[in-house]
Order: structure tokens, then sequence, then C-alpha cells
């Protein structure tokens, strides 16, 4: 008879469940793909690509909003070529993410919209999807869960949360609320649960963070908060053991170079030694769950650096290649199952 192995089947939220140590295996039965821990974050070694594709989404140069879209290798940060563009160019857009496509909602053109867009990470088609956020809202902040996805907060003093049901792609406002009325902000999850971190009420910078527990949708304020006030860092990155939330202004429109850590098992932020190139704020990321770009911002004029954080070292360095423009208040996401 033939011989061979059969690695453990288990669904995503399955998999979520587990308490993996690096090198564990399995085959996801959400994705279809065989996957492996590399004791920072599940990644894809078999049906999709070993290094994630990132996409950026809109934002704003000068006084001219984008449509644009660009598209990267995010471990080799190498641009793809990609012919599709948002339907309408605005800035202050969220983007949240399913294991197979991109929902980019919201953001500014000239008023705020309420509007979603969906990419197809199998072939980079885009289109708008019936349900809409149930409030205009920019310069808000998302989280993802495997099967769902949460934008909270924006511009016009708002303290509620929406639920994008990915399956039928349907919006609901959920019971609980956050703290304060945040926009300017960045959001990070765990597989369990999400958090907002610092942005701006009524124009002040703050320092909050507010936890969403996925399974009961409720929300609290963490004792712990960030080590300074944080508005306009936009969109942090996460591992599946650490947020990190870089830069933006701390008030009076000082901008900040510095990084902050969130240990997901016991709730505590530390400020790393390594700092931004720059004093910078506006700026967007994408993931593979290996490193991180952060790409963009503002530092008085708008810039197209490409920076690289790596998780295992928690270093960061400023890469040789830039985006196609400098570009503040885009939205980025991948098509990994990296948060």
């Amino acid at each position: 008879g033939e011989n061979y192995a059969r690695l453990p089947q288990v669904t995503e939220l399955e998999r979520d469940a587990l308490t993996p140590s690096g090198g564990m295996l399995i085959y996801n039965t959400t994705s279809n793909t065989v996957q492996a821990y590399n004791t920072l974050s599940w990644v894809d070694i078999v049906g999709n690509p070993i290094t994630a594709t990132g996409y950026l989404f809109g934002g704003r140069t000068a006084s001219t909003d984008s449509n644009n879209i660009e598209k990267w290798l995010v471990t080799t940060h190498t641009n793809q070529t990609i012919t599709t563009n948002l339907s309408v160019a605005k800035d202050g857009l969220r983007s949240m993410k399913s294991t197979t496509e991109a929902y980019i909602g919201g953001g500014n053109t000239s008023v705020d919209v309420d509007t979603i867009e969906n990419l197809l990470f199998s072939d980079d088609t885009i289109s708008t999807i019936t349900a809409t956020l149930t409030i205009a809202r920019s310069q808000s902040a998302t989280v993802n869960e495997s099967l769902k996805s949460f934008h909270a907060g924006g511009f016009g003093a708002n303290n509620d949360i929406d639920k994008l049901t990915h399956s039928s792609e349907t919006i609901t406002n959920i019971a609980a609320n956050l703290k304060f009325a945040h926009e300017q902000w960045g959001g990070y999850g765990s597989s369990t649960d999400g958090y907002f971190a610092g942005g701006a009420t009524g124009g002040t910078a703050q320092n909050d963070v507010t936890k969403l527990v996925y399974s009961s949708e409720t929300t609290s304020s963490l004792t712990a908060q960030l080590n300074l006030n944080h508005a306009f860092t936009n969109e942090a990155l996460s591992t599946a053991v650490k947020g990190y939330v870089f830069g933006g202004y701390t008030g009076a429109s000082t901008l900040q170079d510095d990084i902050e850590s969130h240990l997901f098992s016991d709730d505590t932020q530390t400020t790393l030694a390594a700092l931004l190139s720059a004093n910078r704020q506006g700026m967007s990321s994408m993931n593979d769950g290996t490193v991180g770009l952060v790409v963009g911002g503002q530092e008085g004029a708008d810039v197209d650096t490409i920076e690289k954080f790596t998780y295992s070292t928690e270093a960061i360095s400023t890469e040789s290649e830039v985006l196609t423009a400098a570009i503040r208040n885009a939205t980025g996401t991948q098509n990994t199952g990296v948060l």
C-alpha cells in the first residue's frame, strides 16, 4: 500500500484556539493551505505564495486625493504591476480583509463616505459591494478576525463600531462602543482580540487603548495605555503575539519617530529602542508575519519612503525601493492570513 503523512486538518477558528510552538504544521481547511507556525504567526507554505502580496489603496499627495492601488511583494518589497483603481479618489480610507479579499471602507472624497469596495486577491478585480458602513467614516481604524472585521470611530466624534461579516458581506453596528470618540488612529490584533490605539478626540491626541473581544463583541479600556499620546499613526502592525504603533503626533502637531509594542499575553506596552528614520505621521502598512512595511506618510512634505520592520529583532531599516508616489493617509493590507 501507499505510505503518506497526513497533517492535522483544522479550520481557521480551530487553529487560532491552539497553543502553537515554532515549526508546528497544520492543514487549514478554511483557506485550503498548509501552514507553519514561525514563532510569531501562521504562514502559508503550500497553496499560496510564501511571500505575501501587499496592497496600498488611495491616499493624498499634497492637496490631491488618489484612486491609485499599488501592489507589492512584502518580504522582498518588490513593486508588482496592477491596472485596477479605486472607483473614486479618496484619502483617510481603511481596509478590512478576509482570507480571499480586501474590503476598502469609508474615506474622504471632499466629504466623508460610507461606501465599501471589494478587491479579490485571486485576480485583483475590484467592485463596490451593496452593504455600506452605518455612517460615513474617514480616519477611522479597523481590525480583522477570520470571519469578520470591525471598523471603528472616525471623524465626526464617533465612538461606535461597525462589523463586516465576510460570508454574507453585511454590515451591522455592534452594541459595544469605544471609551472615547476617536479619529486618526490605528488598529491591530491577535486571533482573539482587536485593539484600537491612540488617535485624537476633539483634536487632542490620546494614549487610550480599547480592547475588543471578538467572540463576545465586548470592549474595555486597558489599564496599560500607550506611553505617549499618538494621533495620525494611521495604521499599526501585528503578529500573533504583539502589536506595534509607529510615529504620529503627540499634541500641538509635534511629530514623533517612536515605536511602541503591545504584548498581547499581559496587555503591556513597551517603547522600543528602534526608531523611524524621521518624525512622521499618516503612514500605511503591509505585513507578511515575518516583516512589516511602514510606507509613505508626511514629514512636513509627503514622502514615498518604505521602512522594513523585522519582528524577530524589532529592528527597522529604510529600504532603497520607494512607492510610486509620495502619499499619506492611504490604507494597506495583504493577501495572507496575517492580521
